[in-house]
């Protein structure tokens, strides 16, 4: 029996628009933070019309299921040293790069205390040590303490799930947990411990306690959940079709679901499906890595403390919508500089470094593993 084309075919065809998919759910993140950051009565505009999360939220789901996809195949086709030392050179830079320039600059400029104590103060100090991932702080002495919200980099908080799943793939490659059908089972293990702290009474407003240092239980959960699902899509690729029928399914199912209190639910059982068929069944700008770059990563990175800044510059009544119009193409212009002055560097030497030979792969595969889910 004709099997139909399955997510498998559709990868090694050797086009798709994961990178273009990542950028749009890294703008959906600046969009979504504009309205708690200025303070909108309104309240945020995705979680109104589509009722199952926000549009920040949303997004890291969709960056950890691509992430999860593409990291597994990484993880399975290389040594774990090389494997380490490509999710190392893809994340670090662009983190070490900003982290330094938001206590040398953006702390610098918006601080009210003297620049010396500024300098000097415990707080700053620490917030460099975000250069180490565990845990990412997100507070520096002085610096937006009358907005709405007086994190720095609120969008940082994620990098430390993102970590942790990368570091438990190799151990999990090594157990025989990614073989085919014994991966099946971590989307189960993974979605029954979230039921279990979600019936604990946890969720965004009571996160619960660290699983790791600098992940809370409830998001921590969530987002492994995503990475999982994308984590056994990777491995029985093969087995499953990609097709308009199923994705319009997953959308009725979603729709339905936001009639009931099982929407929070449905989310996770049709969003990976979706961001699978939106990047692989029809690509749309598949070049844009060649084009432009892949920016995703750098505008979550700057997204946040650019719109920190224009509030401190403009004031909170700047209102959301003028803010975002802002801050989109100063953060574009930042992720830019930041992809083609760090990150491509650093994924080039590491290219030079590991020049020896490569596992065969699809030709779009090297600019589609090369990528982050924040931007995870």
């Amino acid at each position: 029996m004709n099997r139909g084309r399955t997510i498998g075919d559709a990868f090694r065809s050797g086009s798709n628009s994961f990178d273009l998919l990542r950028l749009v759910a890294a703008l959906m993140v600046l969009v979504s933070h504009s309205y708690p950051l200025a303070a909108s009565p309104a309240g945020e505009p995705f979680q109104r019309y589509l009722k199952h999360d926000n549009g920040g939220s949303l997004a890291v789901a969709i960056f950890f299921v691509i992430s999860g996809f593409l990291v597994t195949r990484s993880v399975l086709e290389r040594e774990t040293n090389r494997y380490v030392l490509a999710r190392c050179a893809r994340l670090l830079p662009a983190l070490w790069v900003v982290t330094i320039l938001e206590v040398t600059v953006v702390g610098v400029v918006c601080t009210t205390l003297p620049i010396g104590e500024y300098l000097h103060a415990q707080q700053t100090r620490e917030h460099l040590y975000n250069v180490f991932i565990f845990p990412i702080r997100s507070v520096l002495p002085g610096v937006f303490a009358d907005h709405p919200n007086r994190l720095v980099n609120g969008s940082m908080w994620t990098i430390p799930v993102e970590v942790a799943c990368y570091l438990a793939l190799p151990f999990l490659g090594l157990a025989g947990a990614l073989r085919k059908y014994v991966v099946l089972a971590l989307p189960v293990i993974a979605f029954l411990a979230l039921w279990y702290v979600v019936r604990e009474g946890h969720g965004w407003a009571k996160p619960g306690p660290y699983i790791i240092q600098g992940v809370p239980t409830y998001p921590g959960l969530r987002y492994i959940v995503f990475f999982v699902i994308g984590c056994a899509m990777w491995v029985h690729r093969d087995d499953i079709p990609l097709n308009g029928g199923m994705a319009f399914v997953c959308v009725a199912v979603l729709y339905a679901g936001t009639m009931g209190e099982a929407k929070p639910w449905l989310l996770y059982l049709t969003l990976p499906y979706l961001v699978m068929y939106a990047g692989l069944a029809h690509p749309v700008l598949a070049s844009l890595r060649e084009s432009i770059g892949d920016l995703s990563y750098g505008v979550y990175l700057y997204a946040f403390p650019v719109q920190q800044m224009l509030i401190w510059r403009l004031g909170v009544g700047i209102g959301p919508v003028t803010l975002m119009l802002l801050a989109a193409p100063i953060t574009l212009g930042l992720a830019f500089l930041s992809w083609h002055l760090v990150e491509a560097r650093a994924l080039e030497w590491f290219r030079r470094r590991n020049g020896g030979p490569q596992p065969a792969r699809a030709p779009a595969a090297p600019a589609a593993e090369a990528g982050i889910a924040l931007a995870d």
